[in-house]
């Protein structure tokens, strides 16, 4: 695996975890102001943004040193929900933030919940659909070969 390959791969992982762990604390103290502005929070937020900026720009690199992505099944969607995704955390980072940084008023709650969930979803089927596209047909077979028609051997049996 190519080193870009590599850090583009773990820096999916490790947005994944940062936008989970974010969103699970900003479900559960966005009501509580004193608790929501705390330092740990705000540098979850700004982490967000940060590693999605990181992780399209290695997106970028992915391609560009390997073309032949795009020969793949879903790389275009997968490209699309990414670019998405990514757009989709900064405006939500963006709105927390401001949301910190403001009164805190309890109706300006609701639109970031649904935005952190339209995140959550676009994030984790974007990371899903990479997961599909990095098994090789090689890969695929080899399963197949050694369990499906290991299987029917068996139940021959």
């Amino acid at each position: 695996m190519e080193i870009i390959q590599w850090l583009h791969y773990w820096a999916a992982n490790i947005m994944v975890i940062i936008f989970l762990y974010s969103s699970i604390m900003w479900f559960w103290l966005s009501k509580d102001k004193k608790r929501i502005g705390n330092a740990s929070f705000r540098l979850l937020i700004t982490l967000e943004m940060a590693v999605s900026g990181l992780l399209f720009i290695l997106g970028i690199g992915v391609i560009i040193s390997n073309p032949s992505w795009f020969t793949k099944s879903l790389v275009y969607g997968k490209i699309t929900l990414g670019v998405l995704a990514i757009g989709v955390i900064h405006i939500c980072a963006a709105k927390t933030k401001k949301f910190i940084q403001s009164s805190m008023e309890p109706k300006d709650i609701k639109p970031i919940n649904i935005i952190r969930v339209a995140s959550i979803f676009l994030l984790m089927t974007t990371y899903t659909i990479g997961q599909f596209i990095a098994v090789s047909p090689e890969e695929i077979k080899e399963v197949h070969e050694k369990i499906i028609n290991n299987d029917d051997k068996d139940e021959g049996n």
